[in-house]
């Protein structure tokens, strides 16, 4: 699977930001309401295609980035999928509508979920503090 070295997470909720701008674990909480037919449940992110993504993100995906993104770097997702032991943890592009850089982080839905926000966890642990859209003061 080719893809960029980062992806990009939306976050929704001002609470998910901590007071040092890094997030909580609830920033990477998949959809529980919605699994797939391969028992995987979905948390959005955007490939970082180019230095355009961030900037799309913030202009077409409001709903989803309403209070900045968090930057994942791929290598360290790798990491946590050969490292982990809690649950089944993967991610895939999946383009959608007017969003070439969709993708998804994927959860195994069987996981108990005080196990799965260990996962979450490293994820928020491992992603940047939280980047604000400049052009809006």
């Amino acid at each position: 699977m080719d893809l960029p070295e980062f992806c990009l997470r939306g976050i929704r909720r001002q609470d998910w930001i901590l007071p040092d701008e890094k997030v909580s674990a609830e920033a990477f909480e998949p959809d529980k309401n919605q699994p797939r037919e391969d028992g995987l449940i979905e948390a959005s992110i955007n490939w970082e295609d180019d230095e355009t993504v961030l900037y799309f993100c913030f202009d077409k995906c409001k709903d989803t980035f309403v209070y900045g993104a968090v930057r994942l770097a791929k290598n360290l997702m790798d990491h946590l999928i050969a490292n982990n032991d809690v649950g089944r943890f993967s991610y895939e592009r999946k383009e959608i509508k007017n969003n070439e850089h969709h993708g998804n982080l994927l959860f195994d839905s069987s996981t108990q979920q005080r196990s799965r926000r260990l996962l979450q966890g490293a994820l928020a642990l491992y992603s940047s503090r939280a980047i604000h859209d400049e052009r809006i003061k």
